[in-house]
């Protein structure tokens, strides 16, 4: 199967990237080939082995604990790493050494992608006795230079500097960590003294503290609220891809928030896989949205929102021998709000559907880029309360509601659909569908201005 063809590239945040034939790849959850990326097919090897239709042998890396049993969080690390690549030994990389005789240093390390590393290495002298005792500068600056094993992220380095007629050698040596928020070991070599500390990722640079001279009075400032980024609320649309089956579908999803809540909503009804169409997603970052449950099916749904888009992948697994799987990656762009079409506002009643002839009477009032709906004469809304939003979708002149279940429908498992739609002939139509254990309510209307 080809590589290229099922990485996760095509939902628009992983990269493809090939290492140096001498040098794998470093561990990866997920990356069942150790081939340096995550792929749908390998992602989809893990929730078999999960469900227990596969083997952990045939992905060990999906294992992260190392107890042979595939938990949920072991996939959504799979997931991850397919959104945002394997983790790399690869960067910048900083550390702080406490010496001997009250002397310090510092390292900046670049590893390249083929494994070659080199390092700036300042070593500093205790209050500059080096100065006062005629020796020069109080601090020494050198570059070594090595190679990091880019499978297990073990480095050495050396380098030498000249200290009056004296020679003297510095060697590193230790293990780089893989996180950003990790530490891996070094050893740090003057001559033949070793002093140990720790390396971590990033350039090591810290912002110059801002003298402070008075304390300013507290003022109100505008602070990023909620879990996550205010430009992912809003109508994705676009496309949700098997490149095994090669089938594309169109998908429409609507990100809200509800209170605390992020609520993902699939408006087109052919993504989600089981009810109900509303979802409340996890915020791990303000930028990532998780939704992964270990039922039949099993559910993995990731996004990520960057460079104007929100790309992520949906996989529900079935139970069985062998287990049916449907996986799609999944690239949206964000629908521009529309304008309510001003005709809509106004109260609209005459209900002449033939169907469901039962009275309806309908208020409209356009605020901003909502429609608020109050049913007037109280037989039409069955358990939602009145009134409610609405907003255009797709069409100045359509409004569309949807909610399933908890929190949009509040508790138990009410389902709710409302569409209405002005005709060019100025009479507005829809239907509303409700839904909840063994009760069904399906009435269809057409309206007229009054």
């Amino acid at each position: 199967m080809n590589r290229l063809t099922h990485h996760l590239v095509l939902i628009g945040f992983a990269t493809v990237s090939l290492a140096a034939p001498s040098l794998a790849a470093p561990p990866c959850a997920g990356d069942c080939d150790r081939g340096g990326s995550v792929t749908v097919d390998e992602l989809i090897k893990g929730i078999g082995i999960a469900l227990g239709t596969g083997n952990v042998d045939e992905c060990l890396s999906i294992d992260t604990s190392g107890d042979r049993v595939v938990t949920v969080d072991e996939i959504v690390n799979g997931v991850t790493n397919g959104l945002q690549g394997c983790p790399t030994f690869d960067g910048e990389f900083f550390a702080a050494v406490t010496l001997d005789a009250g002397r310090s240093a510092t390292v900046e390390l670049d590893v390249q992608e083929n494994g070659q590393a080199s390092a700036l290495v300042t070593i500093s002298e205790a209050s500059g006795l080096r100065a006062l005792l005629g020796g020069g500068s109080g601090a020494v600056s050198l570059t070594v230079t090595g190679t990091v094993n880019l499978d297990t992220g073990v480095f050495t380095l050396s380098g030498s500097y000249t200290d009056g007629a004296v020679t003297r050698s510095v060697n590193l040596s230790g293990s780089l960590p893989l996180g950003s928020g990790a530490h891996g070991s070094l050893t740090f070599q003057l001559d033949s003294t070793n002093f140990t500390g720790s390396i971590a990722r990033g350039s090591g640079s810290t912002p110059t503290p801002t003298p402070v001279t008075a304390v300013p009075t507290p003022t109100a400032t505008a602070m990023a609220s909620g879990p996550i980024d205010p430009n992912i609320i809003g109508t994705w649309s676009g496309t949700a891809r098997n490149e095994t089956t090669g089938v594309i579908k169109n998908v429409r999803i609507k990100v809200e928030l509800q209170g605390s809540s992020v609520v993902v909503t699939d408006l087109g009804g052919n993504l989600y896989k089981t009810p109900p169409a509303s979802i409340t997603m996890n915020a791990p970052t303000r930028t990532t949205l998780t939704y992964n449950t270990f039922a039949n099916p099993v559910i993995v749904f990731n996004l990520t929102y960057g460079n104007d888009m929100l790309a992520g992948i949906y996989s529900a697994t079935t139970a069985a021998i062998p287990p049916v799987i449907d996986a799609v990656g999944v690239v949206l762009t964000k629908e521009v709000p529309l304008a309510p079409d001003p005709r809509l506002a106004g109260t609209w009643g005459g209900n002449n559907n033939p169907l469901t002839p039962q009275p309806v009477r309908l208020r409209l009032e356009i605020q901003g880029d909502v429609v608020l709906v109050t049913d007037l004469l109280g037989d039409l809304f069955v358990s939602l309360p009145s009134p409610i939003t609405m907003r255009p979708e797709g069409i100045a002149t359509a409004l569309t509601f949807v909610c399933a279940g908890p929190p949009t429908c509040g508790p138990g498992q009410l389902i709710v659909t409302l569409n209405m739609n002005l005709l060019p002939n100025g009479r507005l139509v829809g239907s509303y569908r409700e839904d909840r254990p063994g009760v069904s309510t399906n009435v269809g209307f057409g309206l007229i201005k009054e």
